[in-house]
């Protein structure tokens, strides 16, 4: 879980540290004029490529695809940080937008392969407590390194992050690749589609302004229609969908990514202007801000810790949704309501708010998705919540930009003269300082009518109970019934696939155990069991072959003969007449309980399953899977 999260805290710094430094980066290569693209090309990026990194972890394992994320990530930021131009720095952003879109969708995915369900819900809640502790010393160093080095070394320093936490998924991160479970194709077609209509979205509120031509903002709205059209149709006919169909047939993903959406556009003027204002109205240094927006962190974390231990504890998410979204509305009412005259404390108060608010409800719309989809939908299903909350925040980012530049526009007619003053300019000027105040005060009534709408759909959530059987199969028990209809083929993959994990064959051997009635621990069983395969059973060659300590090994023996059940003798164990009767009875017992879960089949599919539970059966006793002790 270390590795997840600090695969989080890079995803924070990725996200927030540059926020802080943007009036030292537009001193250094000028283009005031281009500062939304700064942010918006990375935050588009990111979203579009998390579907992708989703369907990439999938396919060909989680692990894999974070560690290919990271080293995109780690060259896009050094290129960053070497950028000689804005137009550079632009697509140099576009590059570290799509390693960083996969970090947190990879992260939280990963949860459901370590974790079993019951624990689910309090390590996601520190997953996301991560980010927001990140989120909170983001600013800070990037407030530290802006005033006192440069600009530039905020993305140093975020490749030199990225380069630790590849290191560590390489060295201590143990996820199950997709063992027995077919390679599928991508859709990149669609993806395509996603990605231009996602431009063309980002385009459409970005032209917008005192400035504003009609036919262009209308002509990208038409065309974002029609690639929206493209796509649906798209993904109804492709054999591998994106974002397949099936999902929004979920009223609970449908819902939840409805929320998502609006969460992730409310947060963005909190986010982005925040900042902003703390430095132009109240007067505060780069690293000031960041010091202030620690408090933002602070509810952020305590939130998600609180949402976390709840769903622990009662099993039940929907109030935490509801409650979250609640505090939101009411943090961004009371971020409107701040002005020059505020105290630093007013400020602190208020994030505080909202920053629970937001935390209550972060994991809460991972945690119900993934509560709500099978197995094999996992990492697409989290993937696509996470694609609707970055296109949230993209396109409020957009939106908000705009809002300020109409509202500034109407509150100071001088606009065009003063674009280019720098802070100290506005705050020398109680005409300037009082517009600009005032502008970003007004962007935040729209957030508010984002978060009241989020909070009115929480309350339609179909809230469905945390209980093993209706949560999706997990590597923590590779036999838990699913909740969606599977066919035998797939579900036997499936256990194939959980079979690599030595924590899921600990759980399943404690299931035969408790089903054959026999009070041994979950090593003893499977050595027992490979000792009838392969009686007499070498031990010297196991302890050998096997990556799990000798000593377990040894203990495994010791219960089999403190029971009479197998004689060891020199490097050999025999099992005796009352072991072969036991073993025989949980080698029956396990091809039981792998029938019950691929229930009944159709009879052109028996000999495909039937080969497939052989494989199962090689898989679950070959000599470097015993359960830990």
């Amino acid at each position: 879980m270390g590795v997840l999260q600090l695969g989080m805290l890079v995803a924070a710094f990725d996200q927030t540290a540059l926020g802080v430094a943007l009036p030292n980066l537009v001193a250094d290569l000028g283009g005031v004029h281009d500062l939304v693209w700064v942010v918006g090309v990375n935050l588009l990026a990111a979203t579009v490529s998390a579907p992708l990194w989703g369907k990439f972890g999938d396919m060909y394992g989680r692990r894999r695809a974070l560690q290919a994320d990271l080293l995109i990530l780690l060259v896009g930021c050094v290129l960053a940080g070497a950028a000689q131009s804005m137009t550079q720095l632009i697509v140099f952003r576009v590059v570290q937008g799509l390693g960083s879109g996969g970090l947190v969708v990879l992260s939280l995915a990963m949860v459901s392969d370590l974790v079993p369900p019951e624990d689910r819900g309090r390590r996601q809640g520190a997953l996301n407590a991560m980010f927001a502790i990140g989120t909170g010393l983001a600013p800070l160093a990037g407030g530290l390194l802006a005033q006192y080095a440069s600009w530039r070394w905020i993305f140093y320093g975020t490749a030199a992050l990225s380069a630790l936490a590849f290191i560590g998924s390489s060295v201590a991160l143990r996820v199950p690749a997709p063992h027995g479970v077919p390679r599928r194709g991508f859709d990149y077609i669609g993806l395509g589609l996603l990605a231009a209509l996602s431009t063309c979205l980002l385009l459409s509120v970005s032209l917008g302004g005192p400035s504003w031509k009609a036919w262009q903002v209308i002509a990208y709205i038409v065309l974002a229609v029609m690639l929206g059209g493209l796509f649906l149709a798209r993904e109804r006919r492709a054999p591998y969908p994106l974002l397949p169909p099936r999902l929004f047939g979920s009223t609970v993903f449908a819902l939840l990514a409805a929320v998502a959406f609006l969460m992730g556009a409310a947060k963005a003027a909190a986010s982005v202007y925040l900042p902003l204002f703390l430095q132009i109205a109240m007067g505060s240094s780069p690293f000031g801000t960041g010091l202030i927006m620690v408090s933002l962190v602070v509810g952020i974390t305590a939130g998600s810790l609180a949402s976390g231990e709840l769903v622990s504890r009662t099993g039940r998410y929907k109030p935490c949704l509801i409650a979250g979204t609640g505090l939101t509305s009411v943090g961004l009412v009371l971020t409107h309501l701040l002005d020059a005259r505020s105290s630093s404390w007013t400020v602190v108060g208020t994030l505080l708010v909202f920053g629970a608010g937001f935390g209550l409800t972060a994991p809460i719309l991972t945690l119900a998705v993934q509560n709500a989809v099978g197995y094999e939908d996992l990492g697409v299903s989290v993937s696509g919540i996470g694609y609707f909350r970055s296109l949230g925040r993209t396109l409020g980012v957009a939106v908000v930009g705009t809002v300020f530049a109409v509202r500034l526009g109407h509150n100071l007619a001088e606009e065009e003269a003063i674009r280019d003053l720098d802070i100290a300019g506005l705050r020398a000027d109680p005409t300037l300082l009082d517009a600009y105040t005032l502008s970003i005060r007004e962007t935040y009534l729209g957030s508010v009518g984002l978060a009241l709408i989020a909070f009115a759909l929480s309350w339609f959530l179909r809230e469905i109970p945390l209980q093993p059987g209706a949560t999706p199969p997990e590597t923590a028990d590779p036999l838990r019934t699913a909740p969606v209809p599977r066919t035998s083929i797939e579900e036997v993959e499936r256990i194939l696939s959980a079979a690599g994990n030595r924590q899921a064959l600990r759980s399943l051997f404690s299931r035969i155990a408790e089903t054959a009635d026999v009070r041994l621990p979950p090593q003893a069983c499977w050595l027992l069991i490979t000792a009838l395969r392969e009686s007499p059973l070498d031990l010297r060659r196991l302890k050998q072959h096997s990556v799990v300590d000798a000593s377990i090994i040894g203990n495994a023996v010791e219960a089999l003969e403190a029971r009479g059940l197998a004689r060891a003798s020199g490097p050999t164990l025999v099992l005796t007449g009352e072991g072969r009767e036991v073993a025989t009875h949980l080698t029956v017992s396990r091809r039981r309980i792998l029938h019950d879960v691929v229930g009944t089949w159709a009879a052109e599919e028996h000999a495909t399953v039937e080969a497939l539970l052989e494989r199962l059966d090689k898989a679950l006793t070959r000599q470097d899977d015993l359960p830990p002790g």
